[in-house]
C-alpha cells in the first residue's frame, strides 16, 4: 500500500498521477491520497491498480 500525504489547497491530476506512478513502479495495488491543506476538511482518495 502506498500512502501519499499532501498539504495543498486542492488535489489535482498531478497528485493523482504521482500516486499512480508510485503504484506502477512498486507493483503495489492500493494507493491512498490524503490532503490536509483543503480548507477545514480532509480530502482523501483511494486508487487501485489491478494487475495486467
Amino acid at each position: 500500500m502506498i500512502v501519499e500525504i499532501k498539504a495543498v489547497g486542492d488535489l489535482d491530476n498531478t497528485h493523482r498521477s504521482q500516486v499512480y506512478n508510485y503504484l506502477k513502479a512498486t507493483g503495489c495495488q492500493l494507493g491512498l491520497l490524503y490532503n490536509f491543506g483543503h480548507s477545514h476538511t480532509l480530502q482523501q482518495e483511494r486508487k487501485v491498480m489491478y494487475a495486467e
